[in-house]
């Protein structure tokens, strides 16, 4: 069978639009969220830039990818609060942030450490995954909560699919979005980071 063949089927097509999702970098091609975006870059991150590297280094991570994060949960704004209770730079809940050793949530530096270090311990728990999955697996877990994740886990593996996909983690939760708000949630957490830090990559090169 001819690869045109192949790619042209119609189950085929789907799959490769799933697929593309994990990568879509549309999310800044709008004029607004572009220029908020670089605005934030441009006024907010220089406060934080230097905490964000420290903490990265404390526990490993790119900082970059910590900045990401810093951007989707809150833009960035340390005074940030939400109708649930969670609040400062990095969003953490009140039992998170006691978990993580944080005793002022609203404190940037603080808030920072106690995220990069929760993510730490989540790629800890799916340390059987080579990166880069592994980091998309943290924060879906960050999102959602690690058994939330590893539920999905065990029903690709029941279903005969590799549970270390995160591309196959993602089709299940595209697959089934309309039956949990959750997943649609968690999608776009971990597809607007990674829009973020690409965008973050590409203007630091």
């Amino acid at each position: 069978m001819k690869a045109s063949h192949f790619l042209c089927h119609n189950e085929q097509l789907t799959s490769t639009a799933k697929i593309a999702n994990l990568y879509d970098q549309t999310l800044l091609k709008d004029d607004y969220n572009r220029r908020h975006f670089e605005k934030v870059l441009t006024h907010s991150l220089p406060l934080y830039q230097s905490s964000f590297q420290e903490q990265a280094k404390n526990y490993d991570h790119d900082w970059e990818l910590l900045v990401a994060m810093g951007y989707q949960e809150s833009h960035l704004n340390p005074n940030a609060v939400s109708p649930t209770g969670v609040r400062g730079l990095m969003m953490l809940t009140n039992s998170t942030a006691e978990a993580m050793g944080v005793s002022n949530r609203v404190d940037p530096y603080q808030s920072i450490g106690g995220s990069a270090r929760y993510l730490e311990l989540l790629k800890q728990s799916f340390n059987d995954i080579p990166d880069p999955d592994r980091t998309w697996f943290a924060l879906a877990s960050y999102n959602m909560g690690p058994n939330a994740v590893k539920r999905i886990q065990n029903k690709l593996a029941q279903a005969g699919q590799d549970p270390n996909s995160w591309a196959n983690v993602y089709t299940y939760m595209l697959d089934n979005a309309t039956s949990n708000a959750r997943y649609v949630q968690c999608m776009h957490y971990v597809t607007n980071i990674r829009s973020y830090l690409e965008s973050l990559k590409t203007r630091t090169a």
